[in-house]
């Protein structure tokens, strides 16, 4: 039997990074075969405005047993029971579906997620997308002192965020629920070159991470009131694009405080981002999470 990988280092990175890439390849000629478009789809509810398909589950069970298997160490999904935070000092937490309204919508804008944390940190963070634009599907992975990166199978790029990019002439991203952002989106809008808001988590760090020569420029992603594995798998990879990333109190992202993020290209943007999201209420801010999941997901606020 194989031994089981314990730490991620530059020494191991670039060959975990392909073990996970063909794993997820191989879910995703599975789930996600190539011309279903992601049509026929049913979602179910699972929670108050929280939905997952067959697809969710078919994802979780494939990339959980894999991740199980090579780490030797547990792995907290969205759809399987577990504490939060985890007692372990090392395990995988993942989003199998990151945008399953969008997945059963028929729409090919959602992402897998998962980031590998050891000590409360994560330090490894990969976001795969089955429909990759241009045909080709895509990982964006990253490790602490690795770089980070973007590979379609036939090309391998470091990705960086443009660092030159102006609040008042780009993009800012919101991702949570619409209703509790009200007076962020109005705070920020106005001083930003345009929003967007909920394409996905997966979608929006993506479009932060790997700016640099695009014509569309991201300055920031600000992502609130969401679950710990929408975040986490971000934040090795903003940081290793040169971007910046915290929670609102300007503390680096751990599993204790991933589920208020704020995420920038430079400084300028993201202190400005701060400072216009930073009325919030306390309970909000500070959200107050049950010790033990649901079968499907956090069981509540």
């Amino acid at each position: 039997m194989a031994t089981a990988i314990e730490a991620i280092t530059a020494d191991n990175f670039s060959l975990v990074s392909v073990r996970i890439q063909d794993m997820l390849t191989i879910i995703a000629d599975r789930v996600f075969p190539k011309g279903d478009g992601g049509r026929d789809i049913t979602a179910k509810e699972k929670n108050k405005g929280d939905f997952v398909t067959v697809k969710d589950v078919m994802v979780d069970q494939m990339l959980s047993g894999f991740l199980e298997k090579q780490f030797g160490c547990p792995v907290v999904s969205e759809e399987r029971q577990h504490s939060w935070p985890p007692p372990e000092r090392r395990y995988w937490v993942i989003d199998p579906v990151d945008g399953t309204h969008n997945l059963a919508a028929g729409w090919p804008i959602f992402g897998i997620m998962g980031a590998y944390v050891v000590e409360a940190v994560p330090v490894y963070g990969f976001i795969y997308f089955p429909y990759a634009y241009g045909g080709r599907r895509e990982m964006y992975f990253a490790g602490l002192g690795c770089g980070a990166w973007v590979d379609d199978g036939v090309f391998l790029e470091r990705i960086f965020v443009d660092p030159a990019a102006k609040l008042e002439d780009s993009f800012v991203l919101f991702e949570g629920p619409s209703r509790l952002m009200q007076r962020e989106m109005s705070n920020i809008g106005p001083h930003a070159g345009g929003y967007r808001v909920n394409l996905c988590c997966a979608v929006s760090f993506v479009s932060l991470a790997r700016d640099r020569g695009r014509a569309r420029r991201t300055a920031g992603v600000v992502s609130l009131n969401n679950k710990p594995w929408d975040n986490l798998p971000a934040a090795p990879i903003i940081i290793e694009a040169g971007g910046i990333i915290s929670d609102t109190y300007k503390q680096p992202i751990t599993v204790n405080n991933a589920t208020n993020v704020v995420a920038a290209n430079n400084i300028e943007n993201y202190q400005a981002l701060l400072g216009l999201a930073q009325e919030k209420n306390t309970e909000r801010e500070v959200p107050r999470f049950s010790r033990r999941f649901k079968v499907h997901g956090i069981k509540g606020i």
